[in-house]
């Protein structure tokens, strides 16, 4: 599961395709959620950096 921070910080930083995933992934069902963790893990990871270097 993805951390809010890493999705809030999605949201503040990412472009239109990042802000727009952040939103999608607060929205999906479980299932829908791993599917996407799997499809783009190494947004989730790069945001995830970025959302521990804010704290």
């Amino acid at each position: 599961m993805i951390k809010q921070a890493t999705l809030d910080a999605m949201s503040h930083y990412g472009g239109l395709f990042v802000q727009t995933l952040a939103e999608l992934y607060g929205v999906a069902d479980e299932h829908n959620a791993q599917i996407l963790e799997k499809g783009f893990n190494e947004i989730f990871e790069q945001y995830k950096k970025i959302a521990e270097q804010e704290n």
